[in-house]
């Protein structure tokens, strides 16, 4: 990988991409957009992974065998973006059973049915080695999804009408202990996740450690995830929420 970096450098700015893509074969840039984007995955530059692989998938005759591998890829990206291809798009090509049963325990925040699902099709996911990417960015959108229905729960109208709210930690203590189906968790594990939540993005507030509370919480659209706006690139994709 160190070694890749070195060598790519060079050519892996946005400027220098497209100048490259520009002046070779359509199947050379898919291919050069799929490894480039293969390895901003893996070092965690998930928009700038997403985008190259989205491009990749576009650019991939339909016929080729390879725009299976592209869309596994794209999706275990576009998860961490909070963006995912639809159900008919993923069976389609085969990988509905694979990815299906993660986008649903993202939307209902099941940790427990998430973490039986990834260990079920361990072996798979490995093949491709995205079972660490998948672990941290779907565990990201759970928690995400958990925090946001104590949320709702607590103090709805805020919420909807895009105000900050005020919440207990024992209530996302109670939560995660119901999503994970583990009855361990407590303030400050909630504290914790809390914490990192704010740190990721994912949600924006604080935390008064004595109240054990998070006050002026705000839990970005999904679309607000990345640096940019994520705005899917076709009707067959959709914002995770």
């Amino acid at each position: 990988m160190h070694l890749f970096e070195q060598v790519m450098r060079p050519m892996l700015s946005t400027k220098q991409l497209h100048v490259l893509t520009d002046r070779v074969p359509k199947a050379d840039t898919v291919e050069f957009r799929y490894w480039v984007g293969r390895y901003k995955l893996n070092l965690g530059n998930i928009q700038q992974a997403r985008d190259l692989l989205q491009l990749a998938f576009n650019d991939c005759p339909n016929r080729s065998k390879n725009k299976r591998t592209i869309l596994i890829y794209l999706t275990a990206a576009s998860i961490g973006c909070g963006i995912a291809p639809r159900p008919a798009l993923l069976s389609a090509f085969n990988l509905h059973a694979q990815f299906g049963p993660v986008l649903e325990h993202i939307k209902y925040g099941n940790g427990a049915a998430f973490e039986r699902h990834l260990n079920a099709w361990m072996p798979w996911f490995a093949k491709f080695e995205l079972v660490l990417v998948l672990k941290e960015k779907v565990t990201f959108m759970i928690w995400r999804t958990i925090l946001r229905r104590v949320a709702l729960i607590s103090d709805p109208g805020n919420l909807s009408a895009d105000r900050d709210v005020q919440i207990s930690l024992k209530l996302v203590a109670d939560a995660l202990k119901i999503g994970y189906q583990d009855d361990s968790y407590d303030v400050d594990d909630a504290q914790m996740i809390v914490l990192c939540l704010i740190d990721q993005g994912y949600a924006r507030g604080g935390v008064r450690h004595v109240a054990a509370m998070v006050t002026k919480l705000h839990i970005p659209p999904p679309s607000a995830l990345t640096k940019h706006a994520a705005k899917p690139h076709s009707h067959e994709l959709y914002h995770i929420d």
